[in-house]
C-alpha cells in the first residue's frame, strides 16, 4: 500500500488559512453591527424630527444619488521620489529634537536641498522614537523621544523632501552591555570595547541582525519607507549548519529577502550545505518572497536597480563581500539616470 507523500508545511498553511477565515468572519460582523447601528440612528432622528426623508424642491433626487455615487475617495499620497542628484544633509536625532530645527532644515529646499537623512539609531545604540515599537529596544532601555517619526516623514513628504532612516548596525553600546551574549567578547569572556570605552554588537549573530530589521520595519511603518528588501550572505558552512533552523524564520519582517552564496571564510564545503537550499528552506516556511542569487553581485545590484521604487529599506546582511553591495548599489543609482528607481 502507497500512502501520499505529507507535505510539512500544510499543517502551517492550513493555520494560517484558518487564521484568515477568521478575520474575514469578524470583519463581516463588525460591518453588519455598524450597519445596524447607523439605520437605527437614521431611524430615530427621523422619527424625532417629525420628518421622513426629503428632497428640495425641483431637484432631482436621481441626480443627488448620481453625484454621490461619483465621489471617490481621496487619493493616497505618493511617497517622494528618488531625486535624480541627492543634495542632502545628516540630521542626529538629537538635533531633529530641537524645537524649528527641522523646519530650519526644510527652508533650505529653496537653495538646493532635496533629501534629509535622519537618525533612527545612531552610534550610541539609543533609538529615537518610542513608537512605532520595538520589543527590545524598550527592554534594553534604548528608547528615547527625540522626534515623532511619522510627522518628521509627513513633513518630508509635504516638502517633497526625500528622506533617509539611518541605523547603525554594529557600534551598539546599549544592546550589547544589556545583552552580552551579543556583544562581541574578548578572550576572558567579557564584552570587547574599543578605544573610546563603547561596545560593539556581534555582526555573526543573527540577533542582531533581527534587531536591525525590526527597527528598519518600525521606521518603514512611520512612512521613511515602503518596503523592506534584506540581502543576505551567511557566514562559514559550520555556522550555517548550526544555525539553519534559527534563520528559517528569521526574516519573516523583510518584504523580499535576497540569499547570496555562502561565505566561506576559508572553511572547506560541507556537503549538503548550501545557500539554495537555505533559500529554499526559508520559502517553504513562508516567508513572502525568497530569492537566491549565488554571488554575483553586478546581478544582484542589476536586480535592485529594476526592483525596488522610491522609499524601499535595502539592508545587507552577513559577512564576505554583501557589505560593498549598498555602496555599489548608490553609485548606480546616481551614475544612471535610466534606472526605473531614477525615473520615480
Amino acid at each position: 500500500m502507497l500512502l501520499e507523500p505529507l507535505d510539512p508545511n500544510e499543517r502551517f498553511r492550513d493555520r494560517r488559512r484558518r487564521s484568515r477565515r477568521r478575520r474575514g468572519i469578524r470583519r463581516v460582523l463588525l460591518l453588519a453591527v455598524v450597519a445596524v447601528a447607523a439605520a437605527v440612528v437614521a431611524l430615530g432622528m427621523s422619527f424625532l424630527s417629525g420628518r421622513g426623508p426629503q428632497t428640495t424642491a425641483g431637484a432631482d433626487p436621481a441626480a443627488g444619488a448620481s453625484s454621490e455615487a461619483t465621489e471617490t475617495a481621496p487619493a493616497e499620497p505618493e511617497p517622494v521620489p528618488l531625486p535624480g542628484e541627492i543634495r542632502g544633509v545628516h540630521v542626529t536625532m538629537a538635533l531633529a529634537s530641537l524645537d524649528g530645527k527641522l523646519e530650519e532644515f526644510y527652508a533650505l529646499t529653496s537653495a538646493g536641498l532635496n533629501t534629509l537623512e535622519l537618525d533612527v539609531k545612531d552610534e550610541t545604540g539609543e533609538v529615537a522614537f518610542r513608537r512605532p515599537a520595538v520589543p527590545l529596544a524598550r527592554a534594553i532601555g534604548a528608547v528615547r523621544t527625540y522626534y515623532d517619526p511619522r510627522a518628521a516623514a509627513r513633513d518630508a513628504e509635504a516638502r517633497g523632501v526625500y528622506l533617509i532612516g539611518r541605523i547603525v548596525v554594529f557600534e551598539d553600546p546599549i544592546l550589547a552591555v544589556n545583552r552580552p551574549q551579543l556583544a562581541i567578547r574578548r578572550p576572558d569572556g567579557g564584552v570587547w570595547t574599543n578605544h573610546s570605552g563603547l561596545a560593539w554588537t556581534n555582526p555573526y549573530d543573527e540577533r542582531v541582525w533581527e534587531y536591525a530589521t525590526d527597527l528598519g520595519e518600525a521606521a518603514a511603518k512611520a512612512g521613511f519607507d515602503r518596503r523592506v528588501i534584506t540581502v543576505f550572505q551567511p557566514h562559514r558552512y559550520s555556522r550555517t549548519q548550526h544555525l539553519r533552523d534559527d534563520f528559517l524564520t528569521a526574516f519573516y519582517q523583510s518584504d523580499i529577502l535576497i540569499v547570496m552564496d555562502i561565505y566561506a571564510a576559508g572553511e572547506a564545503p560541507i556537503p549538503g550545505v548550501h545557500a539554495r537550499d537555505l533559500a529554499d528552506g526559508i520559502a517553504a516556511h513562508g516567508h513572502r518572497e525568497v530569492l537566491y542569487m549565488g554571488g554575483d553581485r553586478s546581478a544582484i545590484v542589476d536586480y535592485l536597480c529594476e526592483s525596488t521604487r522610491a522609499g524601499d529599506l535595502v539592508l545587507t546582511l552577513g559577512a564576505g563581500d554583501v557589505g560593498q553591495l549598498g555602496g555599489e548599489l548608490l553609485k548606480r543609482l546616481g551614475d544612471d539616470p535610466g534606472t526605473p528607481s531614477k525615473r520615480r
